[in-house]
């Protein structure tokens, strides 16, 4: 079979089919790569964006009248002695004008004492907490809620007294909440898009052909 010439009547040799088909792949997978980054290129990269603070429920910041319940608990001498010490807080604070009679009150403040069960290592204890639920009197919503943990004791006494470290707590959560017109709004980070890598061809060697057979 006669060798293919060109026009100056020199001869050269054809590329095998396999250099072919490899030299076919790569053109392919550089194919793909500016169409998706083409693609990429068109969608709009989002910066830090800040997200609009959650406004609260006003009557927490318009309430001047509030009453106090005592919501109870699984002890009766611990739901007690919360009730008292988160009373004694709330005068101390001087913030509200508070009143033994619900239908003069604007929040209704419940004051739960809860225990959550825990187990570890076969071990198996009670979490106590106070719970505290702002309810609003005309519509009975509960408008927001507060808790903060009671620490454990050997001793009753010395448990009454972490009563009262949390009941006091519990009031300047509250304190702090009521200086707020809305949560203070949190900073998202976008995501950006990453720019897309070549995907590996099967043949990353240079393909060479030989333009002239000497």
């Amino acid at each position: 079979m006669n060798e293919p010439t060109n026009s100056n009547g020199e001869k050269y040799s054809m590329p095998s089919r396999k250099n072919s088909d490899s030299c076919l792949r790569t053109i392919v997978t550089c194919t793909q790569y500016l169409s998706l980054t083409t693609a990429l290129s068109m969608v709009p990269l989002l910066g830090a964006q800040t997200v609009s603070p959650a406004p609260l429920p006003a009557q927490l910041k318009t309430a001047q009248t509030i009453l106090v319940a005592n919501a109870g608990g699984f002890n009766n001498d611990y739901s007690s002695q919360a009730y008292s010490s988160f009373y004694r807080s709330l005068e101390a604070w001087n913030h509200y004008h508070l009143t033994t009679t619900p239908n003069e009150a604007e929040l209704a403040l419940e004051l739960f004492v809860d225990s959550l069960s825990d187990t570890m290592k076969g071990d198996s204890w009670d979490q106590y907490f106070l719970r505290l639920n702002i309810r609003d009197v005309k519509t009975h919503i509960v408008l927001w809620s507060l808790s903060e943990p009671v620490d454990r004791a050997m001793l009753e006494k010395s448990f009454f007294k972490n009563i009262d470290k949390s009941a006091a707590a519990l009031t300047k959560d509250l304190q702090s909440l009521v200086a707020e017109t809305s949560i203070p709004a949190s900073t998202v980070i976008s995501p950006q898009p990453k720019t897309p890598t070549v995907p590996a061809t099967t043949n990353q060697k240079k393909t060479r052909f030989s333009q002239k057979v000497e």
